[in-house]
């Protein structure tokens, strides 16, 4: 996967590595309240048909997007793995890694920041 989340088209990527895509979805409620909603992320969970190396490096899990002017934080984005024959994903940060064929890898992207005061 790109670094950058660019909406690289699936097909593209499986049929350049030995990956499947289980789902790819947009996440509506990673976006902060406010009276405009900050934008979704992005939920992708790819499956590793061979053993591959993951080299990942993902930044502002800690701290999310801010809201302005009165508006919420969005959640934060991740990269977390599941192992075959687990049932616990894993959250990683910084890390090259060699994977075995069968791990789940699940990448979140961080929503927006909220404008404006939430109206109740």
């Amino acid at each position: 996967m790109h670094g950058d989340n660019k909406a690289i088209p699936i097909e593209l990527v499986e049929g350049s590595a030995p990956v499947r895509f289980h789902s790819y979805k947009l996440l509506r409620d990673a976006g902060g309240a406010g009276l405009h909603r900050g934008g979704p992320g992005i939920e992708r969970i790819i499956e590793l048909l061979e053993p591959l190396t993951l080299s990942a490096g993902i930044d502002r899990t800690v701290d999310p997007p801010w809201g302005m002017n009165g508006g919420a934080p969005a959640q934060s984005g991740e990269i977390a793995l599941l192992y075959p024959g687990t049932q616990t994903w894993q959250i990683i940060s910084k890390v090259d890694l060699e994977l075995p064929a069968g791990a789940l890898i699940r990448q979140r992207t961080a929503g927006g920041g909220g404008w404006g005061e939430p109206v109740s």
